[in-house]
């Protein structure tokens, strides 16, 4: 890139004159698009004679693309292979209409709702409309293994797209799939001459060795302008400036491995040429078209992945041209200037400005508070109060992304589902052994249901899920064998179920008169000699230290008020909730996935594990007291650098410490 910015500003210093006099060289041709897009612009256009390879096309990524579709096991198609070929610049070219963009669009839209990871042709027919099924449809018979059946196929395909390309403007996509074209014209005759390949396989090969070679020829004016050439195409030809890209080992000259059947012993003796006269040939392209020329450029890179060994020739051009006398009888050398070119870099990152609260995000939050709030949004206030107002004040989306191995939120999902069912025949009775046991007995089929419920078109179970499948499945064990434990050995009262997933809210009045809104779902709800108790579920882990408060825990400074007690705070809001409903005390519990066999875990304030009126006094009072901070007039937010889960903040308002 560095190179054709450095091109790009001695053509910008050429006259018109200069510019019939000068000639740019590029050894690699990957890097002329580069080079392409880098070059100030010409009314009369440059003259590229060595021609884009079919690589350089979005021809290329398309036929690749198609290939790995085709091959995959089984009928259905992948997902993310049909977000990738709905923006193919080669598919949206065939498309007439908007017919076809619009139908892609809303049919992908669809599928992620149903997480339909691989998709199936009788779903993709009744998810969409009619072009974007019709053009996948149109792929199927690519799908045979017989060579000839393949070529058969292909060519009606390929026919088809070119019929489809007639009206485009897009003369990369239309010269490109000519030689598309061209390609499987000669494989077909080829075919019916000798037979060569066996397999569908064996045909995809030889086009690919065949396409990589595929070049697309460039209309130019060769009489006049700035030439853009390959070193072999410069034989014969002076300039008066030379401008020569690539001038690395490996580039100028070129190392490839000669793909040949004839060994290199046979090929010495008799006489054919080989890597040495390859190299030959460039050394000698190169000095000859230098021979003549006044001013000439050698660039090359310093640094890079692809290796930045300089090449054999610029350290001949420094070490080779030895003091020599001019007509004056002075001693004197060939003048060589060394520069080094550095891309532009950007200046420090400015600083973000301070997000202000406006009256759209007043009105927001008061919005918030009266409709109701749950206790995770509470504690993303709590943990961030920048990326809580990007969330829930200025309605940001969730990113979503299809899951195509199963996430931790959604192992959850299952996990919480499997309990709803399978203690659905306990609700409203006292909980026995017989419950837990049957819920032993009935996992598989709980879990597969509960699968079914997430993922309605299926998900892989092979690999990665089927670890976390049966990871999940380990972890609902260990949790129902220690509840099971505890019904043997507990010297408390009957455990009576009387909710699961069950919605909760309660609404509270302020000091100023104002009214906030709990609303949430809890796990499970039971009765214990009277008393309530609700018990929430998490897959992850969680200690009987994350549960314990303080006497003074509403204090400023606190863990709470700092945002790290989330899971007491969630607990808290559903004592809340509960005791609204004319409770006198209520308990919370955690039961943890990852420490089950620390059994109930119990939130306790000041060692006390019954929660009253007058701790939920004190938490609406605390809450009041943060919401208050936010509505001040001059407040402004920052990322919480503590905060390890911020959805926005790390793009929106990246930490200055990650640079």
């Amino acid at each position: 890139m560095s190179s054709c910015q450095y091109v790009r500003k001695v053509v910008s210093e050429l006259s018109d004159f200069e510019k019939n006099q000068t000639v740019i060289v590029v050894p690699d041709a990957s890097s002329l698009p580069v080079l392409l897009q880098t070059l100030p612009y010409e009314e009369e256009g440059y003259n590229v004679t060595m021609g884009l390879s079919l690589r350089e096309t979005p021809i290329f990524p398309f036929l690749s693309l198609v290939n790995r579709m085709i091959t995959r096991g089984g009928r259905s198609w992948k997902f993310e292979d049909l977000m990738s070929i709905s923006s193919q610049q080669l598919v949206v070219e065939c498309a007439e209409n908007d017919e076809f963009k619009s139908d892609s669009t809303s049919t992908l839209h669809r599928l992620a709702n149903e997480h339909a990871v691989w998709v199936s042709p009788m779903l993709l027919k009744n998810s969409s409309k009619g072009p974007f099924s019709d053009f996948i449809s149109k792929l199927e018979p690519l799908k045979t293994k017989d060579a000839r059946e393949f070529l058969m196929a292909f060519g009606v395909w390929s026919q088809n797209i070119d019929e489809s390309l007639e009206n485009s403007n897009n003369p990369w996509v239309k010269a490109g799939w000519k030689s598309v074209r061209r390609v499987i014209g000669v494989i077909g005759r080829l075919q019916d001459e000798y037979a060569p390949c066996e397999t569908a396989e064996d045909v995809r090969m030889l086009m690919q060795k065949l396409l990589s070679v595929e070049k697309v020829n460039l209309i130019g004016e060769p009489a006049k302008g700035i030439q853009v050439m390959g070193l072999t195409e410069t034989r014969a030809l002076d300039y008066d400036r030379v401008l020569v890209l690539d001038c690395n080992e490996g580039l100028l000259p070129k190392h490839e491995i000669i793909d040949s059947y004839i060994p290199g012993d046979l090929k010495n003796a008799l006489g054919m040429p080989g890597r040495h006269e390859r190299e030959a040939a460039f050394a000698y392209s190169l000095y000859r078209l230098l021979n003549r020329s006044s001013e000439v450029h050698l660039l090359h890179r310093t640094s890079g992945k692809e290796g930045a060994e300089v090449s054999r020739y610029v350290y001949q051009f420094l070490n080779s041209f030895k003091p020599v006398l001019n007509e004056e009888g002075e001693f004197c050398t060939l003048p060589i200037e060394q520069l080094k070119l550095n891309m532009l870099i950007k200046g420090e990152r400015p600083d973000i400005p301070a997000l202000h609260l406006t009256d759209k995000m007043r009105e927001r939050l008061n919005d918030w508070t009266v409709n109701g709030m749950s206790p995770s949004a509470l504690n993303k206030m709590l943990s961030c109060e920048r990326n809580f107002t990007y969330r829930y004040l200025l309605k940001l989306s969730e990113p979503f992304d299809l899951e195509e191995s199963m996430q931790s939120s959604t192992i959850g999902s299952i996990v919480h589902q499997v309990f709803e069912e399978g203690l659905y025949a306990a609700l409203n009775t006292t909980l026995q052994k017989h419950h837990i046991e049957s819920i032993l007995n009935n996992l598989n089929e709980l879990l597969d249901n509960a699968v079914k419920e997430h993922y309605k078109s299926g998900i892989s179970n092979l690999g990665e899920n089927f670890l976390l499948l049966r990871s999940a499945k380990t972890t609902i064990q260990k949790l129902l064998k220690k509840e099971l434990e505890e019904l043997e050995s507990s010297k408390e009262g009957d455990i009576v179920i009387t909710g699961l997933e069950k919605s909760l809210d309660a609404t509270y009045s302020l000091k100023d008169g104002s009214k906030i809104k709990f609303h949430g779902l809890a796990d499970r709800i039971e009765s214990i000699d009277g008393i309530t108790r609700v018990v929430d579920y998490k897959t992850g882990i969680t200690k009987q230290g994350d549960l314990n408060l303080k006497k003074d825990w509403n204090l400023e400074g606190s863990k709470l008020d700092k945002g790290k007690a989330s899971k007491a705070l969630q607990l808290l809001v559903y004592c809340a909730m509960i005791l609204n409903r004319d409770n006198s005390i209520v308990k919370a519990s955690i039961r943890s996935g990852r420490n089950a066999r620390s059994g109930m875990l119990n939130l306790t304030i000041d060692k006390r594990t019954e929660i009253n009126s007058e701790d939920v006094k004190m938490l609406i009072e605390w809450i009041g007291g943060r919401l208050d901070k936010l509505r001040e007039k001059d407040v402004q937010f920052s990322h919480n650098e503590d905060s390890h889960y911020c959805e926005y903040c790390v793009v929106l308002d990246p930490p200055i410490k990650s640079f």
